[in-house]
């Protein structure tokens, strides 16, 4: 669902790319996944800089309505834009560049 590669310039890139969906979406997995990739590639010094991208048409659809309607009801505001928006809040510090967004067919 989230792929991690980096190459010989020291330039980590992370792939959302969710199997069995035409679009990504945000979920406690795809989250947690992309959290991890992230975290590695901020740990690791050979990493100059890190590039998100999808392997989709778009890059992320938003939140994971199937995940969200199978929560209780007070359960579906906690859940919220809150881990959304900390899921992409992480920065590494003291490093540059930091993140360069990207879509697939993008020249």
């Amino acid at each position: 669902m989230i792929n991690y590669n980096v190459d010989s310039d020291g330039i980590a890139t992370i792939t959302w790319d969710m199997p069995n969906r035409s679009m990504n979406v945000l979920n406690e997995a795809s989250m947690t996944a992309y959290a991890g990739a992230l975290e590695t590639a901020m740990k690791d010094a050979k990493v100059k800089g890190i590039i998100i991208t999808s392997a989709k048409d778009s890059f992320i659809a938003g939140a994971d309505l199937e995940m969200i309607l199978g929560l209780e009801p007070l359960s579906r505001y906690d859940w919220g834009a809150a881990p959304m928006s900390d899921c992409f809040e992480a920065r590494p510090k003291n490093r540059e560049p930091w993140v360069t967004t990207r879509f697939p067919d993008a020249k």
